[in-house]
């Protein structure tokens, strides 16, 4: 199992690096200037004691590139994904962060996370899905979704002993002609999802001693599949 999650974390490092030697580099701040983005702050309905972040990850410590779609790059070392917003947004000053709008870029990696626009699922509207894994026309992607837990008043005294609290949800897909289907990390839903295939994924499992709850577990049977 390790082998195979080695083997597709080396590939999407490669996409990432083959993409960008493809592309011209240029300056963000050239770029800031001359886009359809937004520096404008997006407003959040929440309150100031509110715990967790909307952020992907804690800190803007990563590295990133955007792929735009006139083939342009953009390599990035303090970049962001708002999971609210549904937006990638790079900061370009201590207190400024400019976001990306869907129509202008191609595909986005953070941290060799690789992003594509997809049409939201029983929507008109579009948003950002990472590729977990993607060959032979098999795309398993996961969308990210933040949701607040509004706080409920301590019965007794009527005050809010906890605050409002952020959580991230995460959703996994199976991409097709179709569009997104939705897929969980059990056994029942990926047995059912490749019902074709259901007695080679078990003995593929059992070999390897991998787990439907796993994601990369179930990369390493989407890798199997593809070779069938």
């Amino acid at each position: 199992m390790k082998r195979y999650a080695l083997l597709i974390l080396m590939v999407c490092i490669n996409q990432i690096s083959a993409q960008t030697n493809d592309n011209q580099e240029i300056d963000i701040n050239a770029y800031v200037t001359s886009s359809a983005g937004s520096q404008l702050p997006v407003k959040v309905p929440i309150n100031s004691e509110t715990s967790g972040s909307f952020y992907l990850y804690k800190n803007w410590n990563n590295k990133g590139f955007v792929y735009l779609k006139d083939k342009r790059v953009l390599k990035l070392n303090a970049f962001n994904y708002n999971t609210y917003t549904d937006l990638f947004e790079a900061q370009i000053s201590a207190d400024s962060s400019f976001s990306f709008s869907k129509n202008s870029a191609d595909s986005i990696a953070i941290n060799n996370k690789i992003f594509k626009v997809r049409p939201n699922t029983g929507s008109s509207t579009y948003g950002y899905i990472e590729v977990l894994f993607n060959k032979k026309d098999l795309f398993f992607v996961k969308k990210y979704k933040s949701i607040v837990e509004k706080a409920k008043p301590n019965p007794m005294s009527g005050n809010f002993d906890f605050p409002d609290k952020i959580t991230l949800e995460e959703s996994y897909f199976i991409e097709n002609n179709y569009g997104l289907v939705p897929v969980s990390l059990t056994k029942k839903s990926i047995l059912k999802t490749f019902k074709d295939n259901e007695k080679e994924i078990k003995r593929f499992v059992e070999k390897n001693n991998l787990s439907y709850k796993k994601e990369l577990d179930v990369v390493s049977m989407l890798k199997f599949l593809s070779q069938l």
